[in-house]
């Protein structure tokens, strides 16, 4: 039954009791009460009167010994805007709505709880109501010591019932309540609703900011510290008797996730017998439906409506309905629940997993196993009462699992996304205002600030490091980036984290970015221990049309899906929104049961090339307050990528694995303004920019978020390199460090940033540069504690090293560029999809946790620019102390220091010049010792073999590929490969997606294509029409040979003409408008008889088409017409109309038959390449005619292309296996299948594609002769209609040959398997159903087409020798 309604406090309106007040009742805030007839004002004023006008301190003139502070003394009040909080405002209601509650029988109304609670009397109602003790102290004192004396038993009382230590520092004391501190009066109160388990629910991450003074040295020190009133009301649970779930929720919160998913699974077992599912445990069940139903299936009977409400939507309703379920569970013999009703429907989580369990234990069915394991795998050195309590309930859940009701893996999933030289000062929560950045920052306000965090100066060495766990110096990658064209990579010999992770039972998936080498396979991401990569290899690409333009190697195309190049599919896509997709489609699709890890290295902000910033349009003018066009173009850019990091976070949120991900955002370097970059990233106020040592080019933005963070909401200071992360993820993913190798120069620092402890690192390799032929020049930088040390400095073509100034200076100087900004931060606001998201889980501070922290982040130079002696690192060495001088404008070892007003600067230096040896001698020996171990550096110069040859500038990037013995210099013809096919020229594919009606931008308008296809369509119907009626009066008349037969054919074949011609324009733009065939249209040469394929295919059309018009020019003679009686208007139509349409018949199906050609061979050299892979395969098993060479020596021979051409048999035999670069041990079946099953789908996928129009030409062709042949018996054919006759008759072979080629070459792959035992099931299968281009499921082979040609030529001299006999006889 449900618990009796407790009595509420009064309200206004309530009737007035007949019964006499005593005289505590007519006094005070004690006989405080609500009367009918006055108002709340004079109440208040009433109370004020009778008790604190007696016991209030008077108020009085203060002396200075008052109000100043003695040394080392120290106040603290809370901030004025912390007090409009709106979150503050309503804990203070709802504890005064429970005080009310609680003490409505005493008739006490509470109103302001530091008015109303400091001298003890409520306290003292209170806590005896709570506790059902009476305290020793008198209930009214008037005095000030009386009413200290009285918190102090009151105090006592409470801090025994709260179990708190004596003499221990609690967070309210007797002099804080009384002086009315509202912290220590919530912190009292909050404690003890927790620890009663009150029936309410109290907003979370309530946090009041303090002004805390003091007084040092004689001066006044502030500082602002953040107090937390509340936390996460579910972590922090009741203070009653503490059993396994308080031990769960102290020691390992991050385990929470699957004893929910474990215990939800329980309940949905039985639930789905009735059809309901529950997927939010303490949501669902507050109602306390679920649970009554599900005791009816878990004893199996029918509970009646009538006995709880279906739909409950009061408080009280939903109490009862809770209250009846815990009597339900009382008969069935389990014990009286722990917890309440109230705490059930106030969705208090601990309580709801303890109801839960309890039905669990009694109906699970099954006995535990595996218990001691499991207790100690998730807490350490638990006591034994604990241990016991942890086995029942950890032992029941892997019980569950093992019996397959739930199956969850806790491990986490993890998230990395990397910005491409994004500046210091670019994200709006460093404090720049000029960019907002509202997804970044509400996921940076959620998790860490990374305020002291390192990357390498640039972006090859930085994801080297990320992925290795060493510093670039150990991998030989520390001097500059991989240039397009550059065979060289990181090293095979390095385990990189995707492997580390794979091995833990991680998914892996790459989206963007590579850049660590893509000269021969070995070196690409789906290699390197990624399962899947969509993005490109090299160091960027244009982000519309995915080419890599640069002034200093060739252009051409670089995105890919794993290893096939996918340019073409992608034209016009922007690259930041093409990996936002992608990486939201792995998340969606992604199987939750296994953890991922998803590394997602944006594009952006990176410049698409060296002069060009690209951004949509309409998003770089909502910027137009910027007047630097470039960075106008640049916030645009950090707009998609912040709105990309946005669509990720909701989508992991979607996918129900937020929860449990721990996500990294970082940037590779520091931004850039250099020419040579042509971007407009700023790191203001840091030193130099990206490519430099100094502060702008390695100190990054990063933000660490997981819920498993421990210390959230705060801006960390640990030093961190990016060489951590590998251990760091590693150990987050189950992984031990001791299996880690132990030559890695990252340190796990998980322990650091989740409890906020001091870095797990003293010491910090920024670069070093070592070799004298580096393209950079010799430098380096080292670290040890707060003290830095550059020696020499890059080597560019302009210098680097300055201060650049801020971007956000002088901008916003009219109104109207302030409205535009203020619309702009509105626009971006709607965009904010990770506040919201964060908000509901509770993790996002109020506003002013978030400007505390922003105020954190942001670095202060200590000392004007002007007054900087700039040091110059190539004259002599510089020492900066970082901590305290982050904008390195002291050299600590200059013998020439500016003095400066700065104290500390001061009085560093002169510490310096003092103990120089002591302090700097450790800094240069850790930068030899680091320089006596570095490895060789492993750049290699551009192999102009690498170009993409015959491009024209528009093909992928083809480089040639590293063997370490080689010499570098331009391979033979021999050793080449072939001459690249082209593609259509940009003209001309710009001309046919006109024509089309493709469009090539979103906003184009297909106005050229709607033209040609309502002229042809309108051209069509005229010619069918006048033919008709053409074909009528020529028969009517009989002033010519042509009978009914005729005028039936000719007008079936103009019918059909027109279908065939429009059913080609259809098909065309289907297949131009394809991302699955564009890419594969080649100019392809050298098909019939060394010429162009594409180019006999339009010549033999023009013939047919001009020969057909010469044909039907006696049409438009007026003679004609006049002798069959027709209108001469109607001939003029006819022709015209018949011109016209043939015209475009012409352009259509001429672009449908390039295409079928340029497919069909495109197959073809890919069946060849398969060929050759094959008869490298069955080398391997001739005794020593193949040397197989080891993993990581790539040949010269290239790979990276789409097709080839085979110019001769010759240079065929010549070429190496494309596949497969290195020689390996022989293929399994599941490769050779594998390949076969690659080739057939792309067969299928083009003969269906084709079949409808190639039977219609062949159906055409056929019908066509015959037409010509049987006219023939009775008419003398002119030049012209021989010409009709056999032009088709050429037409129809050079179509098929393709299709013929295609099956030849396919049946050739499977002769080209090494027939062994094991492969004698796949031969058989594949024999009998060999790869092949069908029309209908009928194969085309050259006997086919040579069959079908000699019947027409038989036909053909059938006529003639059958009109030579009918003449002779």
């Amino acid at each position: 039954m449900a618990t009796p309604n407790r009595p509420k406090s009064p309200r206004p309106g309530t009737p007035k009791s007949d019964r006499e007040e005593s005289f505590w009742e007519k006094i005070g805030t004690l006989g405080r009460k609500k009367s009918k007839g006055k108002d709340p004002h004079e109440i208040e004023e009433e109370g004020k009167y009778a008790l604190d006008s007696a016991a209030t301190p008077v108020g009085r003139d203060w002396s200075p010994e008052d109000y100043e502070l003695d040394e080392n003394e120290e106040r603290s009040m809370i901030e004025p805007h912390s007090r409009d909080d709106h979150r503050l405002k309503e804990l203070c209601d709802v504890l005064i709505e429970w005080i009310n509650d609680e003490l409505a029988p005493h008739r006490i109304i509470v109103q302001d709880v530091e008015e109303d609670l400091y001298d003890g009397q409520v306290f003292q109602k209170l806590l005896e109501k709570l506790s059902n003790v009476k305290l020793d102290c008198p209930e009214v004192t008037q005095s000030e010591e009386g009413q200290k004396h009285k918190l102090r038993v009151i105090l006592s009382a409470a801090n025994k019932i709260l179990g708190m230590p004596r003499g221990a520092n609690h967070k309210w004391s007797v002099e804080r309540i009384h002086s009315k501190n509202l912290v220590s009066i919530l912190h009292l109160l909050v404690a003890l609703v927790r620890h009663f388990r009150a029936p309410v629910k109290l907003p979370e991450n309530v946090v009041v900011n303090i002004l805390v003074v003091r007084k040092k040295d004689g001066i006044l020190v502030h500082e602002i510290i953040a107090e937390e009133i509340t936390a996460r009301y579910d972590d922090l649970g009741m203070r009653g008797e503490r059993d396994a779930f308080d031990t769960l929720f102290d020691h390992a919160p991050d385990k929470l996730v699957v004893v929910k998913k474990s215990l939800i699974a329980f309940v949905n077992k039985h639930l789905n017998r009735i059809d309901m599912e529950l997927t939010d445990l303490e949501g669902q069940l507050s109602d306390g439906v679920f649970l009554v139903l599900l005791m009816g299936l878990l004893e199996n009977y029918f509970i009646p409506l009538f006995a709880f409400n279906i739909s409950p939507q009061t408080f009280d309703q939903k109490v009862h309905n809770v209250a009846f379920a815990f009597e339900l569970m009382q008969d069935a013999g389990l014990p009286k629940p722990k917890s309440r009703p109230e705490d059930i429907v106030n969705g208090d989580v601990k309580s709801t997993l303890r109801v839960v369990y309890n039905l669990f234990s009694k109906y699970k069915g099954s006995e535990c196993v595996w218990c001691f394991f499991a207790s100690a795998s998730c807490f350490p050195n638990p006591s034994p009462f604990v241990m016991r309590s942890l086995i029942d309930v950890l032992c029941a859940l892997i019980v569950l699992a093992v019996t397959d009701i739930v199956a969850v893996d806790v491990r986490p999933h993890i998230i990395v996304i990397l910005a491409d030289d994004l500046g210091f000062n670019d994200l709006s929560f460093r404090g720049g205002s000029q960019i907002p950045t509202p997804n970044i920052d509400s996921l940076a306000y959620s998790g860490i600030i990374l305020n002291n965090y390192y990357v390498q100066p640039m972006c090859t060495p930085s994801r080297a490091a990320l992925l290795t766990g060493k510093y670039p110096v150990h991998t030989g990658m520390q001097s500059y980036v991989i240039v397009n064209g550059e065979p060289w990579g990181l090293g095979l010999e390095e385990k990189v984290l995707p492997e580390y992770l794979r091995d833990l039972g991680y998914q892996t998936r790459a989206v963007g970015k590579w850049h660590l080498g893509f000269h021969c396979p070995e070196h690409t991401p789906t290699h390197r221990g990624f399962e899947s990569h969509f993005g490109y290899w090299g160091s960027h690409e244009d982000y519309y049309n995915h080419s890599a333009p640069d002034k200093d190697y060739p252009v051409g195309y670089d995105l890919r899906r794993n290893m096939d190049d996918v340019s073409r599919h992608h034209l016009g896509e922007y690259a930041t929104d093409l990996f936002t997709q992608e990486a939201v489609d792995v998340i969606l699709s992604h199987d939750k049961a296994t953890p991922l890890f998803l590394y997602l290295a944006h594009l952006a902000p990176h410049a698409g090339s060296p002069e060009s910033l690209q951004a949509p349009e309409d998003l770089v003018g909502k910027f137009d307050f910027i007047k630097d066009e470039k960075r106008k173009k640049y916030a645009a850019m950090l707009t998609k990528l912040d709105q990309s990091i946005g669509l990720t976070i909701q989508a992991l949120e979607e996918a129900k694995m937020l929860e449990n991900s721990v996500i990294l955002f970082s940037t590779d370097n520091g931004g850039t303004r250099s020419v040579n970059e042509g971007s407009a990233g700023s790191n203001f106020p840091l030193r130099a920019e990206k490519g430099t040592v100094f502060e702008g080019g390695t100190r990054a933005n990063g933000i660490l978020w997981s819920p498993m963070l421990k210390k959230k909401n705060r801006v960390s200071n640990q030093l961190l390199h990016i060489t951590d992360w590998l251990p760091t993820l590693f150990s987050v993913a189950g992984g031990q460090d001791e299996s880690l190798p132990v030559d890695i120069d990252g340190v796990n620092q998980w322990s650091a940033l989740s409890e906020n402890e001091p870095s797990a690192r003293s010491t910090m390799v920024y670069n070093i540069a070592n070799d004298t032929s580096s393209l950079n020049g010799v430098y380096g930088s080292v670290r040890i504690g707060d003290y830095k040390l550059v020696k020499g400095s890059v080597n560019f073509s302009e210098p680097l090293d300055g201060w650049y100034g801020d971007p956000n200076v002088a901008e916003l100087t009219t109104q109207a560029d302030k409205d535009l900004y203020n619309a702009t931060v509105d626009y971006l606001n709607t965009w904010n999809l990770v506040g919201p998201i964060m908000d509901a889980l509770n993790l996002l501070p109020n506003a002013s946790i978030q400007a505390v922290m922003k105020n954190a982040s942001v670095v202060k130079c200590r000392l004007p620019i002007a007054d900087v002696i700039v040091c110059d690192p190539e004259v002599e060495p510089c020492v900066f102390h970082i901590e305290n001088d982050p904008c390195e404008q002291v050299n600590l070892l200059s013998s020439v220091v500016k003095p400066s007003s700065d104290v500390f600067l001061n009085n560093k230096v002169r510490e310096c010049s003092i103990g120089r040896d002591s302090i700097f001698d450790e800094l240069f020996g850790f930068y030899d010792e680091v320089l006596a171990a570095s490895g060789k550096r492993r750049n290699k110069e551009y192999d102009p073999g690498s170009s993409p040859r015959g491009s024209r500038g528009r093909e992928l990037i083809e480089v040639a590929e590293d063997d370490p013995s080689s010499s570098g210099t331009t391979p033979s013809k021999s050793q080449a490969v072939m001459t690249a096919i082209p593609q259509l020229p940009s003209w001309l594919w710009k001309g046919v997606a006109a024509c089309l009606g493709i469009r090539l931008k979103p906003d184009q308008k297909p106005i050229l294509a709607t033209i040609l296809y309502m002229l042809g369509l309108s051209s069509g119907l005229c010619y069918i029409a006048a033919n008709f009626w053409f074909s009528i009066f020529n028969t009517a008349s009989q002033k010519t040979k042509d009978d009914v037969v005729d005028g039936f054919v000719s007008v079936l074949v103009s019918m059909s003409w027109v279908a065939l011609g429009l059913y080609a324009r259809r098909l065309a733009h289907k297949l131009l408008n394809s991302k699955l065939i564009v890419p594969l249209i080649r100019l392809h040469a050298r098909t019939v008889f060394r010429l162009n394929a594409a180019l006999v295919l339009a010549a033999l059309l023009l013939a047919f088409l001009s020969l057909s018009i010469l044909s039907a020019a006696g049409v438009w003679q007026d003679v004609t017409c006049q002798t069959v009686d027709v209108t001469v208007a109607l001939c003029k139509i006819r022709f015209l109309s018949r011109l016209i349409f043939s015209m475009l018949f012409f352009l259509w199906n001429l672009l449908v038959g390039v295409v079928m050609i340029s497919l069909c061979r495109t197959h073809t050299l890919n069946i060849r390449a398969a060929i050759v892979m094959l008869d490298a395969d069955s080398a391997t098993e001739l005794e020593g005619e193949t040397e197989a060479r080891p993993i990581g020596k790539c040949g010269r021979e290239s790979f990276l292309r789409l097709d080839e051409e085979w110019s001769s048999d010759e240079e065929k035999e010549q070429q190496p296996p494309p596949s497969r670069a290195v020689n390996q041990s022989k293929l399994t079946t599941e490769e050779i299948l594998n390949e076969f099953w690659k080739v057939s789908r792309e067969l299928h996928v083009s003969s269906l594609m084709f079949q409808q129009w190639l039977m219609s030409v062949i159906g055409l062709t056929i019908c066509w002769t015959g037409i010509h042949l049987v006219y023939w018996l009775r008419h003398s054919p002119s030049v012209y209609q021989l010409g009709e006759l056999f032009i088709p008759v050429l037409l129809l072979p050079l179509l098929t040959s393709n299709y013929a080629q295609v099956n030849t070459e396919a049946c050739r792959m499977i002769r080209s398997i090494r027939p062994t035992r094991e492969r004698l099931n796949i031969l058989l299968h594949l024999n009998y159903a060999p790869p092949q281009m069908t029309i209908y499921g009928h194969c085309l082979s050259y006997g086919t087409i040579v069959t079908a040609i000699s019947a027409l030529l038989l036909a053909f001299f059938s006529k003639i020798l059958l009109s030579e006999i009918a003449a002779a006889i």
